[in-house]
């Protein structure tokens, strides 16, 4: 039997993607304790799994997780004809607050129509829209998991 180099760390990187995709493509088919483990693991508020869920079978994100996820309201732009949005404080979901960036975000992708394109950057982290905080705050909340 040919040995191959670091196996093991491959098998288990294999059998973690297979788990992982089971999570995001078929959830109501995982076991209970794995289903529980990951979403404790990834902290993503329930409405994003809702969001991206109804995406993936419907092709049209769910507007009432979305609505949910910004803290029960339509936001409403500062000023009428503009994209600027004040940003919301915290709510049940999102423990940080939502961007008013990341808000003209989702306004500017429902209304142009392509919801074949998932924003996910804009739903996973509305707190933020500076991609190194969210690689920085990440590995820590990661690193705090394990440990």
């Amino acid at each position: 039997m040919p040995r191959i180099p670091h196996g093991e760390v491959l098998v288990f990187g294999l059998a973690n993607i297979q788990i992982i995709m089971s999570w995001l493509g078929a959830p109501e088919f995982m076991d209970r304790g794995y289903h529980a483990w990951i979403d404790r693991a990834s902290q993503l508020p329930k409405p994003v799994m809702q969001i991206y869920l109804s995406h993936v079978v419907k092709k049209q994100p769910d507007p009432w997780a979305i609505v949910a996820l910004l803290g029960g309201e339509v936001p409403q732009p500062i000023r009428e004809g503009t994209r600027e949005f004040a940003d919301l404080p915290p709510n049940k979901y999102v423990p940080e607050g939502v961007s008013g960036k990341n808000i003209a975000k989702l306004y500017k992708w429902m209304e142009e129509g392509h919801v074949d394109r998932f924003p996910s950057e804009a739903i996973t982290h509305l707190n933020t829209v500076n991609q190194f905080y969210v690689v920085y705050q990440n590995f820590y909340k990661t690193w705090k998991f394990i440990m």
